[in-house]
């Protein structure tokens, strides 16, 4: 902070501020990862809706209400409180999409094994290239 500005009462407020604001780190390294995995699932939307509890439908609230008390060092509470919000609706959303998938799963049977994949595309490139991958006698 100190390269900002020297000035002893701002290094205070921003050493506070960091220190609160540092309790929510964990918090927000599940949710950012948590996060990451609903993308790669192709649940963006999720994603995006534990996002919008983060920055926006939490943290803004939370910060203006916590501004009525008067006190700026109480301000910086609304970011934990908008991390544990966001958590919780990480969880309950990965939970719901664990438990969608394992009911799919249920309906449509077994997943094929990476295996079967391979001679899939193993049989997709030979018929495209139109080059043999392997021989007959491998039943590819």
């Amino acid at each position: 902070l100190g390269i900002f500005d020297d000035n002893p009462a701002f290094l205070d407020l921003g050493c506070a501020a960091l220190q609160t604001i540092s309790l929510c780190f964990p918090f927000a390294a599940v949710c950012i990862a948590l996060g990451a995995s609903f993308q790669a699932l192709g649940n963006g939307i999720y994603s995006t809706i534990v996002s919008l509890f983060r920055q926006l439908i939490v943290l803004l609230p939370a910060a203006y209400l916590l501004s009525l008390t008067g006190t700026v060092g109480n301000v910086w509470w609304a970011y934990p409180i908008a991390e544990f919000v966001s958590l919780t609706a990480t969880i309950l959303l990965f939970r719901r999409r664990k438990s969608n998938h394992l009911v799919n799963n249920k309906k449509e049977g077994p997943r094929p094994s990476l295996f079967t994949c391979w001679q899939s595309i193993n049989r997709g490139l030979s018929h495209c290239l139109q080059i043999p991958l392997c021989k007959q006698s491998d039943k590819c």
